[in-house]
């Protein structure tokens, strides 16, 4: 709702480096984040991640479909769906690869600890509790410290692409309304002016 009202009155390109420039700080603050952090800067770089994917991907699709042909509408919107899932997918697949991969690197087994404990930071807790207390609260630190490790190297490689694709889709869409403007001012007729037109409202 909030952001179809923005799209109305602001233009497409500082809609979207808006909502990239968003979940670019929520990866930023994620890298100050500690096995001891306060609840409330999780909470804070989740929503600030949230909003900033929410904003940017409401605009773009509005913009997607109105560059569309009518006729042609709904393969607009298939396209549009498929390609922010596979983004989420692969985006997921990334974060959650390089944080395991580090996590597996770094957390140490002390003796007597199960070699599941050494795939995630649950496996880890989980097997603590049936450990004696020494051997419970080292296993313990030790993931908590290799899954902090983990979480700052995914983040910290989530803020570059997410700076990468802010910087390519800011330029990006300011071209796109030039070449937009361009186009118009050749004198294009019917249906390729309004769509010109509207694709103009949205990247200006």
């Amino acid at each position: 709702m909030l952001a179809a009202r923005l799209a109305r009155r602001y233009p497409l390109h500082g809609l979207v480096t808006t909502g990239l420039a968003l979940v670019l700080a929520g990866f930023v603050a994620c890298l100050f984040l500690r096995a001891d952090s306060a609840v409330a800067l999780l909470m804070s770089a989740a929503v600030l991640i949230g909003a900033g994917i929410g904003l940017s991907e409401t605009v773009t699709n509005d913009a997607i479909l109105a560059a569309a042909p009518p006729e042609k509408a709904g393969a607009a919107s298939a396209v549009s769906e498929t390609a922010y899932e596979i983004g989420a997918v692969l985006g997921t697949a990334l974060v959650g690869g390089v944080l395991s991969a580090v996590y597996r690197a770094g957390v140490v087994l002390p003796d007597g600890a199960p070699a599941a404990a050494g795939e995630t930071l649950g496996a880890a807790v989980g097997a603590a509790a049936d450990l004696p207390a020494g051997v419970a609260d080292a296993l313990t630190a030790s993931a908590q410290e290799a899954f902090v490790a983990g979480a700052d190297v995914a983040a910290g490689v989530a803020a570059v692409v997410v700076a990468v694709v802010l910087v390519t889709a800011g330029l990006g869409l300011r071209r796109a309304h030039r070449t937009v403007l361009a186009a118009g001012a050749t004198g294009l007729d019917g249906d390729a002016a309004r769509r010109s037109g509207a694709t103009a409202d949205r990247t200006r």
